[in-house]
């Protein structure tokens, strides 16, 4: 088994009470549902045990209450779009197997997560194995050509990532405020864009490695520029060498675009964490949904997405059932692909 974990389909479930963790922590606005993208995402686990005619209860949580009881925080409004979906009741008692569905709360040693499989058979949910298998191919003897496109606000938090995918990769696309690090290192000009000047020397190593390695490592040639950073922002796009004083990097620039579709051209393997501008302000989002766009029409590539902010914006383009695979991770996403070992998936039983 490629994920090297016992999934539900390998024990059986028929007739029995089945406790299964999910991540319903989904976006909540009036009281209702405004994302159900996480809720359809463990469908497939749900409707295999109901089959099954198996008791189940389902575990999740929602925000971060801290220990409060927030009432705007009540999974009531969850349960009832869950009960939309599967136009079935819920059923269950505390069971006989425990299924971990919840790939993105796994990096996390709670008691849902880690606790309860000390004391029943743990195994994965399908979307668990889907998240396993999926993201493993980036880790695993990865299909060549491999490019992985990086972006997001923070080089801080992708360094582990980069440094543990340099050993797989053949090339790396980096945009977003990451690589204003790396324009800096280069010696060009970023105005008053967001730079980490505590991870300077760090980019620099890395930049090294990937010589040494023989890793492409592709940066903007040009980029889009604000005056500031509100959708009525003066902008223009301007050469890298070419970043006024006073103005702030917001999106890779049109030529960018073009080389970057150049670069993943012929690719078997392309993924996609961070989004390439800030994506959050429509005018500043044009790059990354064009690289949304480019990724999907590719032929034969394996196409692999996450984070939060590049999910929310796959969806926006409406590209996000195009892509192979399109994790929910988050975190547990990010943890994984540095090659840690995540606690909700240690704690599952191995396959013979």
């Amino acid at each position: 088994m490629a994920i090297g974990k016992l999934t539900v389909r390998d024990v059986d479930v028929q007739r029995k009470r089945v406790l299964m963790r999910v991540d319903f922590n989904v976006p909540m606005k009036d009281g209702r549902v405004a994302d159900d993208t996480r809720i359809r995402g463990s469908l497939h686990t749900i409707r295999y045990l109901m089959a099954e005619e198996a008791k189940i209860i389902l575990c999740s949580h929602l925000g971060r209450p801290g220990g409060r009881v927030v009432k705007s925080l009540r999974m009531a409004p969850v349960a009832e779009r869950l009960q939309d979906l599967l136009r079935a009741k819920a059923l269950a008692a505390l069971g006989d197997i425990y299924v971990n569905d919840a790939f993105s709360a796994s990096h996390r040693p709670h008691a849902s997560v880690v606790g309860l499989p000390e004391h029943l058979p743990a195994v994965a949910g399908f979307l668990m194995e889907k998240e396993l298998d999926m993201l493993g191919r980036l880790l695993r003897e990865p299909d060549h050509p491999f490019a992985l496109i990086m972006g997001g606000a923070k080089i801080g938090d992708k360094i582990g990532l980069l440094e543990n995918l340099l050993t797989r990769v053949d090339k790396f696309l980096i945009g977003g405020g990451m690589a204003n690090n790396f324009l800096k290192a280069e010696g060009f000009p970023v105005g008053d864009s967001l730079v980490d000047d505590k991870r300077i020397t760090t980019t620099r190593r890395v930049m090294e490695q990937a010589q040494a390695r023989g890793v492409e490592i592709i940066l903007p040639i040009d980029v889009l520029v604000a005056d500031k950073t509100a959708a009525d922002a003066r902008t223009r796009a301007v050469s890298v060498q070419e970043v006024p004083e006073g103005w702030r990097i917001v999106d890779i620039g049109p030529k960018t675009v073009e080389v970057f579709k150049r670069a993943i051209q012929g690719c078997r393997l392309v993924g996609w964490n961070g989004t390439l501008g800030i994506a959050e302000v429509p005018a500043f989002a044009q790059g990354s949904q064009a690289i949304a766009l480019a990724m999907v029409s590719l032929r034969g590539a394996i196409t692999v997405a996450g984070g939060g902010d590049t999910v929310a914006l796959i969806q926006q383009t409406g590209t996000d059932r195009q892509f192979t695979h399109v994790s929910l991770g988050g975190g547990a996403t990010l943890e994984f692909l540095e090659g840690r070992e995540l606690p909700g998936v240690a704690a599952l039983l191995p396959a013979e």
